[in-house]
């Protein structure tokens, strides 16, 4: 029978698509994941969908063979869930997402257990810029406090009042380093420190006000690391995560960044909290390496594709 794709608003409950994520789930076991994929889309369709979800199920004449849906969690970052049974039905879902223009000031992450790099070298062909990245994570409950050098250094509890001045830190360090350069909510200081508000309002999850710490010079803030904790998330009810960690670029060089690091961290083991995780891009080998020296081991890559527009 001849190919014919159609793509229809997702639906949930739905007969088709409850034997589609029955097909997932024995996919993603197969790929060595675990049971459960199944229950987590199915908690996620039904809270998303009542939010006029950007969701379609594709059909191949009136057979159901994939879907895809959009989160955005602010309207310039999110991700796009795509899953196809089969490899022929990869281009008309690329080709319907760029068309919907999901990708145009909007850093998308690509999220799929199916075809990942088949997706990757068909959304490369399309006018967008591709940012490659990992997952890394650090073992806490098996992790000894680091023991942390005086170095006439003073350390405060971040806060919200502070938002303006941590908020240009990292834009500063981040044009050294140049892993958000394509990143619309960090290309210009005012949208950082807006950014930096809006992490303290829950934008990506409650701020860990116990973990998230400055690095002062006397009166100075120079640096600092910033934790939100994300919930089910790695198999955990509850995983802190490394939103940020910036110093100032006149006091790079000094070995804060470890130091606040590790301070952070032993926050994090009093806590008793299992597993620290963070999302580093690939091409910045300074911060991995700062990982990778602590104990931090990556879980997994990913990729992000944005289509930059200047309105």
């Amino acid at each position: 029978m001849e190919m014919k794709v159609k793509f229809k608003t997702l639906q949930y409950p739905h007969q088709d698509m409850t034997q589609l994520l029955d097909h997932i789930e024995s996919e993603w076991i197969k790929l060595g994941g675990q049971e459960g994929l199944k229950k987590y889309y199915i908690e996620k369709l039904s809270t998303l969908l009542k939010d006029n979800l950007n969701a379609e199920s594709i059909y191949d004449n009136d057979t159901l063979v994939g879907c895809y849906w959009v989160e955005l969690i602010s309207p310039h970052y999110g991700n796009v869930t795509i899953y196809c049974s089969k490899e022929k039905y990869t281009t008309p879902i690329v080709d319907r997402l760029v068309q919907n223009g999901i990708f145009i000031n909007a850093q998308i992450e690509i999220v799929t257990i199916s075809f990942k790099e088949t997706f990757r070298q068909l959304f490369m062909k399309h006018d967008l810029i591709i940012n490659e990245r990992q997952r890394m994570a650090l073992q806490l409950d098996t992790l000894a406090p680091f023991t942390v050098p005086d170095q006439g250094y003073h350390y405060f509890l971040m806060s919200k009042d502070y938002h303006d001045i941590t908020g240009s830190i990292s834009y500063e360090a981040h044009r050294i380093s140049k892993d958000y350069e394509h990143y619309p909510e960090m290309n210009t200081c005012e949208k950082r420190t807006q950014l930096e508000k809006n992490v303290f309002d829950g934008r990506s999850g409650p701020v860990n006000k116990n973990a998230s710490l400055m690095i002062c010079k006397d009166t100075t803030i120079i640096g600092y690391c910033l934790i939100v904790d994300i919930k089910n998330c790695w198999g955990h009810d509850l995983v802190p995560w490394i939103f940020d960690i910036s110093i100032h670029p006149s006091y790079m060089g000094k070995h804060l960044g470890k130091t606040i690091l590790q301070l952070s961290i032993n926050a994090l083991i009093e806590q008793k909290l299992p597993i620290l995780g963070l999302a580093v891009t690939e091409t910045n080998f300074n911060a991995i390496a700062l990982y990778e020296s602590l104990g931090f081991y990556v879980v997994d890559d990913f990729y992000e594709f944005i289509k930059p527009v200047k309105l």
